[in-house]
């Protein structure tokens, strides 16, 4: 792959684990073994602790930041 490309995908991704999130333990094994995340991207480390306090949010980012998880 080339490594722009490789750089550019990263750039989006941060430290924050989905594993971290106080979700039900089987939507975090879904989200690990399914879809193989680990690490959030910006828009959702920002955004998915909010939601799942039950606070309304609207984001805007880029596509394919991972606004629609």
């Amino acid at each position: 792959m080339d490594t722009d490309v490789s750089a550019k995908k990263l750039a989006h991704i941060t430290e924050h684990k989905f594993a971290e999130l106080e979700i039900s333990s089987q939507t975090r094994r879904a989200l690990a073994e399914v879809f193989k995340y680990e690490l959030m991207t910006v828009v959702q480390a920002e955004t998915l602790p909010l939601i799942l306090k039950g606070d309304d949010c609207l984001a805007k980012a880029k596509t394919g930041t991972g606004k629609t998880l």
